[in-house]
């Protein structure tokens, strides 16, 4: 009993657990001739896979830092590409709704031209009935003509904006 009193584990279960982790080691290596357990042979199997427990946790804990590193890579990446392509984006000068609002306030002009051409060429009595109905259409083409207005100066200063802070450095730079 001296011999493993100084060690936590008791020779049977230093031995169980070296059993454990390799089915086919030998028992007759960590036995004496007498029959009796080695304890100097037990502790050195026991140390070894201790040891290498600690290896593969810390060989996990190193691929789980790696790992979370490789996130915060692609993460960092990712906020990086997208803080270029929104910056690509505001360099862009986008028209197409000045163009939609321009639509928007030439057609109803051209359409009130047609209306009052049709107007002049239809009969008296005629126009009289259909009056009510001439009216409306007039006055939703001017509505279309009056909202697109707004729409085309809104769209036209902010992308005059996005071409004011694209040469602005320009002109800091003037003396």
């Amino acid at each position: 009993m001296d011999e493993w009193s100084s060690s936590d584990l008791s020779p049977g279960k230093m031995w169980n657990m070296l059993k454990s982790s390799d089915p086919q080691i030998d028992e007759q290596f960590y036995r004496l001739p007498d029959g009796r357990w080695d304890v100097n042979r037990l502790n050195e199997g026991v140390a070894r896979l201790q040891k290498q427990e600690e290896l593969r946790l810390k060989q996990e804990h190193e691929n789980y830092i790696l790992m979370q590193n490789q996130k915060e890579l692609a993460r960092a990446e990712r906020t990086y590409h997208k803080k270029i392509q929104r910056k690509e984006q505001s360099k862009f000068v986008d028209l197409t709704v000045f163009k939609v609002g321009m639509h928007m306030y030439l057609w109803p002009v051209m359409c009130q031209l047609f209306l009052l051409i049709v107007m002049l060429i239809l009969p008296t009595s005629t126009l009289i009935s259909s009056l009510p109905i001439f009216l409306i259409i007039i006055v939703s083409l001017n509505v279309i003509f009056w909202v697109s207005i707004p729409l085309m100066t809104k769209n036209l200063a902010d992308q005059i904006l996005k071409i004011d802070n694209r040469t602005k450095h320009l002109l800091e730079n003037q003396p």
